[in-house]
């Protein structure tokens, strides 16, 4: 709960930073006649996923809900970056990061890239990696969507072997209750 002036205490729990936005518009309309309240998420709190199947360590585990780079040391931000860059061509880096796209994409993505957030890799790595009968091909990715939405469950299946080849569509960023399954195949990987 949160507790606003005129509004009192407002039960905003599994709300999204849009649907608060939304919430407190309403909210605010009988006391302002063009209410505008803008919601900024300063810090991310850290979140537990289930990580079921073929993995070293399957279980729950805690991640940061996300990392600044701005907080790392020099050596550590840069490699970051770079590996950003590597993970997806730079128009498309810089479509996701809400930026504009510069050809040189070299510090202006330092300046402007604030988070990193975990990804199915960061979990299944955190899980100790994968066994030798894991299929890839098949992985799970359970999640409850937002409160407006009913809270139903949403499911899709990734090809994580493309994340080997270089594809990180594949590798999608994990939220809190996320559930991944690592299914085992009928061969053995070595």
């Amino acid at each position: 709960t949160i507790n606003l002036p005129k509004l009192e205490q407002i039960f905003v729990q599994n709300l999204s930073a849009n649907e608060l936005k939304e919430l407190l518009n309403k909210a605010y309309i009988e006391y302002v006649k063009y209410p505008s309240v803008e919601v900024y998420i300063t810090n991310y709190r850290p979140i537990k996923v289930l990580v079921e199947g073929e993995v070293d360590k399957p279980g729950l585990i805690n991640l940061d809900g996300s990392l600044s780079i701005r907080r790392l040391d020099p050596v550590r931000r840069s490699d970051y970056v770079r590996k950003s860059v590597n993970l997806s061509n730079k128009r498309d880096l810089a479509s996701d990061l809400n930026i504009e796209e510069d050809p040189k994409m070299n510090l202006s993505i330092e300046r402007n890239f604030n988070y990193y957030f975990p990804t199915v890799l960061d979990a299944i790595t955190e899980s100790g990696g994968i066994t030798p009968f894991s299929d890839l091909t098949k992985v799970k990715l359970i999640r409850r969507t937002n409160f407006s939405s009913g809270r139903e469950k949403m499911y899709t299946t990734l090809n994580f072997e493309q994340v080997l080849f270089g594809d990180h569509s594949q590798n999608l960023r994990i939220y809190d209750s996320d559930i991944i399954k690592i299914p085992k195949s009928d061969k053995r990987k070595d």
